[in-house]
């Protein structure tokens, strides 16, 4: 496939996924995983787009623009110890030793044996593993961005028809009063990062925090001065046995059960684990 086939295909991918999520949401696909392909087009257009007002006569291989570099660096930071799960100073106690072990391999290539599964030699099928046999005219200076775009555009309105889509032709028209929606934000706002979720709990987390700092302090006032002067005061603890049920079966006033695991703050169910 040429540049211009790719990219024309990567439109098709980018207009079907941004109509078939305004049609079905989260039902169709994840949204972490829509934001990460779209965003993965976008880039892809975005450095052909530099490709050609930086050298227009060399050719751009889509194949090159991966991470297995940066997820090969991740398995070594994770499998150094047994322990998976760092903090920042392990990690970047990890990415040091890590850099070393990338500098031994580059040394000593006969000592990196790779990953089994990205390894390809032998492989049934496999073809095009390397620039050197791309035999598709993939220099930039060949390629129009717009006319890719819209080709890609004009296939998938085809397809929706063929699908039994009803109003296809006008699946991408996008009025006035909708200009904030693109293909990262199909609805007007980011998939995936649910900023305004994140926000609304931060903000009941610190409304929660202020509330009980202030109970706390007026508690601890209201002791100390109906307390009779002494060198130590007698703190109320709770103990395990205050909460286990006399009888077999008792329920102990419903402590553990999944309901009292959620309080009531300002309309919002909270988990009491994020309100403390």
């Amino acid at each position: 496939m040429s540049l211009s086939e790719q990219l024309t295909s990567l439109s098709v991918c980018a207009h079907l996924l941004f109509k078939l999520w305004r049609m079905n949401g989260g039902s169709f696909i994840p949204g972490q995983l829509y934001y990460d392909i779209q965003s993965l087009i976008k880039n892809l257009y975005w450095d052909t787009a530099k490709q050609k007002a930086d050298d227009p006569d060399v050719g751009l291989y889509i194949g090159q623009h991966g991470s297995d570099r940066l997820e090969g660096k991740f398995g070594n930071y994770q499998t150094m110890t047994h322990q998976q799960n760092v903090d920042i100073q392990q990690l970047a106690d990890r990415a040091g030793a890590s850099a070393d072990l990338s500098r031994i391999f580059a040394d000593h290539p006969e000592m990196d044996h790779g990953h089994r599964r990205l390894h390809l030699e032998g492989s049934e099928g496999v073809d095009h593993t390397n620039p050197a046999s791309w035999t598709g005219d993939v220099i930039v200076k060949n390629v129009s961005l717009l006319t890719t775009w819209n080709a890609g555009r004009t296939e998938a309105i085809n397809i929706l028809k063929v699908a039994g889509v009803t109003d296809a032709p006008q699946a991408f028209a996008i009025t006035e009063d909708e200009r904030s929606i693109d293909m990262l934000r199909p609805e007007g706002t980011y998939v995936g990062l649910r900023e305004s979720e994140v926000e609304t709990a931060t903000s009941i987390v610190s409304k929660v925090s202020a509330t009980t700092g202030k109970a706390n302090a007026m508690e601890r006032d209201s002791s100390v001065s109906a307390a009779e002067p002494a060198n130590h005061l007698e703190v109320d603890t709770l103990d395990l046995e205050d909460v286990i049920p006399d009888m077999p079966g008792e329920n102990a006033d419903g402590l553990f059960t999944k309901d009292n695991l959620w309080v009531d703050i300002d309309g919002h169910q909270v988990h009491k684990a994020s309100a403390i």
